[in-house]
């Protein structure tokens, strides 16, 4: 099929009169930047537009709830962005979205509630805010300029991320952050310096790596877009 009578299709089966679906069909296309593909098969799209028709047609017919597995895959950061923004806008309408997805900035920049999956177990819930506030304001994040291993051996530090040009610092509870940064500048120049929660990434990290690994099993987030 074609990918406009494919849209049109699947919007009639869930429920749409098939001028109606056609319609959308059209305008979900335009939206996506899409409209000169409405003739093309859907098997001669690039995979960035498979996953943008997936969308349209997971979205066409207006429903309450949408599951979305792994959305952004394929595609590049604009079009990422553009799939993002409407992923909002449905929020906005308060649709309810639950989004699977390995990519922890995805989860970070998005979503309300969390899941952690592993090995097919629950071992992390709860809105996000809440489960970032739990860990307290102890990482660092600092820009600098200077030979890595200046960041080496530093008091009340657990662990060093380096970057480059950059890196994030997990300390030790208690850690005067005005020491730290006393003893930052007397190493190397700093450029930025911001105490803050951990990453999600970080959580993550820590809930997956010290569980048992099984095989062909990985974490995951689910986003939920409303509750």
């Amino acid at each position: 099929m074609k990918v406009r009578e494919q849209l049109a299709f699947l919007g009639a089966i869930r429920g749409l009169d098939y001028g109606e679906a056609d319609k959308k069909a059209c305008c979900w296309l335009e939206k996506l930047g899409l409209e000169d593909r409405a003739g093309a098969k859907t098997n001669e799209l690039s995979k960035g537009m498979q996953q943008k028709i997936q969308f349209a047609s997971a979205v066409m017919h207006e429903p309450d709830l949408i599951v979305l597995d792994e959305p952004f895959t394929g595609l590049d950061p604009v079009n990422s962005r553009m799939l993002k923004d409407l992923l909002l806008e449905q929020k906005e309408k308060g649709v309810t979205v639950i989004l699977s997805t390995h990519r922890m900035e995805e989860v970070e920049a998005m979503c309300d509630s969390i899941t952690l999956v592993h090995g097919g177990k629950r071992v992390l819930y709860g809105r996000l805010s809440d489960i970032k506030a739990s860990y307290g304001k102890n990482s660092v994040s600092i820009g600098y300029g200077g030979d890595p291993g200046c960041l080496k051996d530093l008091p009340g530090v657990l662990k060093v991320s380096d970057s480059g040009r950059s890196a994030r610092l997990r300390m030790e509870k208690g850690t005067d952050t005005q020491a730290l940064l006393k003893e930052l500048m007397n190493r190397t120049r700093i450029d930025s310096f911001i105490v803050d929660e951990p990453h999600l990434e970080e959580i993550y990290l820590e809930k997956v790596g010290r569980l048992p690994v099984t095989a062909g099993n990985a974490g995951e987030f689910e986003r939920e877009g409303t509750e």
